[in-house]
């Protein structure tokens, strides 16, 4: 066995942490945004 096959993988740093935050955030005001907006398009096309 190799001594490279006992080494963990490095932890997520703080960089990484950051991004997956800032994607994590940008597809929630994606959801919000496209459900207001299927909101709107139901009122306007009524029952």
């Amino acid at each position: 066995m190799l001594d490279e096959e006992l080494i963990a993988p490095p932890s997520p740093g703080p960089l990484l942490t950051d991004l997956r935050q800032l994607i994590s955030a940008a597809r929630e005001r994606v959801a919000r945004y496209v459900n207001q907006e299927l909101t709107l398009l139901h009122w306007d096309i009524g029952p």
